[in-house]
């Protein structure tokens, strides 16, 4: 039979069963994609889950025999339906003590395997027939999808000329030895084939990489992209040891993995994920582990993504008119910003381009339950997709917001609806979004991200697109710029790849979900490092995007801290900005100097922030033997705490990850990016000014040993 029909579904009731039969029904005499469409009862059980695992049950439950095709985008995710008929997810239990350990055993019952647990959420699979009975458990508060979205020896990287660490390697005579580089990606060997690299001289010897966690559940065309960006850190650093795990279970398992990477004794972190749910008005888990880390002295880089400032953010603004849609009404907003209170702008045009696949986000500044001590929003909001005359409903979520995660999703792929229109030979297509209060208070920040492609036309803000955990405080964002247009190759400034996404999207709300006194504009990108280099690794032969220029920063990271390991996490991102060449974001008219939200502080030169390291003020005769320094500092990384289990954070209302700032440059920073920073964001307070002591944070650093010595194995 059909493994997508193993499990059972003894507990199902049968009204949920008509409910997703009926719902499929309904969507397909409209002639749109099946999706799960539920009207918002609030005591449906199967609004737990949203509207995309409703539309993959809805289709399991009518028979359909390619839910893979229709349930999610091939560049968004890597398959959402698995081989065994299973989904993927993040569920979310009540409560932050014995509640998340019953909900796992009950899920156990019908299926679910898990990967991670991490505060109140679990990451783990779970049978697509068992999705109606998941819903049923009332230790759960919301299950999601686990969506991914990637950023993007014999053979040698350009970035090393690029970026000048050929000189460092055969000049200063740095290579990284020592050092232990962390690497969150999809898969390191999905394919089996890691060790033609290592015999290849593209990765370090088997001894000196540490396999923590890999993913070789998912392997489609473009798999192992951690693997392309070790063979890429090995250019730059060879002397480095390399450590591996996956991002891909879901964000308990990435933000637990964070965690693993730095007991390990990783110096220096790097990721290339991003996952979709995570709070863009807030710190989410992910961005908390990140913080926790890079309090114990781990550098975290973070590829700032690729969809440059495909993004629309503004206030909500009631129009006055309403969406009616199966008994529910909505307060449409007003994309005009209220400038014609007698033609308000109920629609904004978004242009897609054909032969791609789309992931829209829409979020606003509500707090998320998803996030650990967070009430979950009070407003229910919900998007919709039009064709250009704004008459028929093309695409929608409308998933049930209150007490929940304040966030609405959907994929598409332009090719399939524009055949659907009988257009399918266009370029692109004009799509009309439209965006309906349904209850509770209208957001003072609201934003639509199209991931994947596409424009605002009407109304743009062309705001950013980085968000999540590749902008938390303890982190650096890194932009890509191509190898080839680069001063070492002749091009002066370097020029950034249009797709590099901006950031400056501002935080809104503390961990706890209480509002900050003023919006925290974080100064990201820090930093850009090159792309459009070569790898071996099948799939990856030109690596482009931003997963690949931040193993290359992440790597100069390597040399640095041989140079100089008594650096600070910031002492080493500020050496990195002081120490660039200088860009420029061509979006914004002019030529200006300094900091800006596509470029950070400009490209990364390697040989001028190793020399800059090894003249910091105060450093120290350092180690050059091959003694592995991360093996060392082991057992000094769990004698400190990298994350207290914040089911205690309620009683520690003074700290917030999000204002950690460094112990040794606050005024520093202040000053040097008052010289370069863009018009974004001024009357926003930049978060890289504060004086946060670090005695706060560490408060929050208790007991690691007993954390770690139950979550490391």
């Amino acid at each position: 039979g059909d493994a997508r029909r193993s499990g059972s579904v003894s507990g199902t009731s049968m009204y949920r069963i008509i409910i997703a039969l009926v719902v499929a029904a309904v969507l397909a005499s409209e002639n749109q994609e099946p999706m799960a469409r539920i009207i918002k009862r609030r005591d449906d059980p199967l609004l737990k889950m949203g509207g995309i695992l409703s539309k993959v049950f809805a289709e399991y439950m009518t028979g359909e025999e390619n839910i893979n095709s229709s349930a999610l985008v091939n560049n968004v995710s890597d398959r959402l339906v698995h081989s065994d008929g299973s989904v993927s997810v993040d569920v979310v239990a009540f409560g932050t003590g014995t509640e998340l350990q019953e909900l796992v055993d009950e899920l156990s019952l019908i299926g679910f395997q898990v990967s991670s647990t991490f505060h109140h959420i679990a990451s783990g699979k779970i049978p697509v027939s068992a999705l109606g009975d998941m819903c049923n458990c009332d230790k759960l508060v919301l299950a999601r999808p686990v969506i991914v979205r990637r950023r993007a020896g014999s053979v040698l990287s350009e970035g090393v000329q690029a970026m000048e660490a050929d000189t460092v390697l055969n000049n200063l005579g740095f290579d990284g030895t020592g050092l232990l580089v962390g690497v969150i990606s999809d898969s390191y060997n999905a394919r089996g084939d890691a060790d033609i690299d290592i015999a290849s001289g593209d990765l370090p010897p088997k001894d000196r990489i540490t396999e923590l966690k890999d993913y070789p559940d998912a392997c489609d065309e473009s798999c192992d992209e951690g693997r392309a960006m070790m063979q890429l850190i090995h250019d730059v650093a060879p002397g480095a040891d390399l450590a591996f795990h996956t991002a891909s279970n879901g964000m308990a398992d990435f933000a637990l993995g964070i965690i693993k990477l730095a007991g390990l004794g990783c110096q220096v972190i790097v990721d290339d994920i991003f996952i979709f749910g995570e709070p863009a008005f807030q710190d989410g888990i992910i961005a908390q582990a990140v913080n926790a880390v890079n309090e114990v002295g781990v550098a975290y880089f973070s590829a700032v993504g690729n969809d440059a400032r495909q993004s629309y953010e503004c206030p909500f603004v009631d129009s006055g008119q309403t969406l009616t849609r199966d008994g529910s009404v909505y307060s449409l907003h007003d994309f005009g910003y209220g400038s014609d209170p007698f033609a308000p702008q109920t629609h904004q045009t978004l242009y897609l381009p054909n032969f791609s696949d789309v992931y829209i986000d829409f979020q606003w500044d509500e707090p998320f339950v998803s996030v650990p001590g967070s009430p979950g929003s009070r407003s229910d909001l919900d998007i919709f997709l039009f064709d250009t005359p704004g008459e028929v409903i093309l695409k929608e979520s409308v998933d049930s917001n209150i007490g929940r995660d304040p966030i609405e999703m959907f994929s598409l792929n332009v090719t399939s609806i524009l055949i659907s229109l009988g257009r399918g030979s266009d370029q692109g297509y004009l799509f009309t979004v439209k965006v309906g209060l349904l209850e509770g208070p209208p957001p003072t920040r609201m934003k639509i991200t199209s991931f994947g492609g596409g424009s605002f036309i009407d109304f743009p803000t062309n705001s950013g697109s980085s968000y999540g955990h590749t902008t938390a405080a303890g982190s650096a964002a890194v932009a890509a710029a191509n190898a080839k247009v680069t001063p070492p190759f002749g091009v002066n400034p370097a020029l950034v790849e249009a797709y590099s996404s901006a950031a400056g999207v501002p935080i809104l709300l503390d961990e706890d979900g209480n509002r900050l006194p003023e919006p925290v504009i974080r100064l990201q990108p820090r930093i850009t490092g090159p792309d459009g280099t070569r790898t071996s690794v099948f799939g990856f032969e030109t690596f482009s995007g931003t997963s690949a220029a931040a193993p290359h920063v992440a790597g100069v990271a390597a040399l640095v801290l041989e140079a100089n390991p008594h650096l600070s996490p910031e002492e080493l991102f500020v050496i990195l900005e002081e120490t660039a060449s200088d860009m420029n974001d061509k979006t914004i008219p002019g030529r200006e100097v300094g900091f800006d939200f596509r470029t950070g502080h400009g490209f990364v030169v390697a040989s001028a922030a190793v020399e800059a390291a090894l003249n910091h003020k105060g450093r120290m005769k350092m180690n050059t033997g091959r003694k592995h320094k991360h093996k060392q500092k082991h057992d000094n990384y769990k004698l400190k705490a990298i994350w207290i289990d914040r089911k205690n954070k309620q009683k520690q209302k003074g700290y917030h990850g999000m204002n950690n700032m460094s112990r040794s440059r606050t005024n520093g920073i202040s000053n040097r990016s008052s010289r370069g920073s863009k018009s974004e964001g001024k009357s926003m307070k930049s978060e890289r000014g504060s004086k946060t002591k670090g005695s706060k944070n560490r408060r929050k650093l208790g007991h690691l040993r007993s954390y770690l010595d139950g979550n490391l194995s």
